[in-house]
């Protein structure tokens, strides 16, 4: 699937609420009969973490940035 520089993929990956949207200028899409059916939705740990994005465009020197993570749990 291409996402153009003026779209957004906002993926939730929270436990059981899991989902994929494809925000553009003018509506927003749920993709998430997009995503391959052997791929898992991943858990960001604290500190840094290591996330890696590749292309089937050869060359292609797209840019990813994670825009907002939200930890939704803190110790007591």
């Amino acid at each position: 699937m291409e996402i153009s520089a003026n779209e957004r993929l906002i993926i939730n990956t929270a436990e059981g609420k899991e989902t994929v949207n494809l925000v553009t200028p003018h509506e927003t899409k749920d993709v998430y009969n997009n995503i391959d059916l052997n791929s898992t939705f991943f858990k960001l740990i604290i500190g840094k973490n290591l996330i890696k994005y590749s292309s089937d465009i050869e060359g292609a020197k797209d840019k990813v940035t994670i825009i907002d993570y939200t930890n939704k749990y803190v110790g007591v």
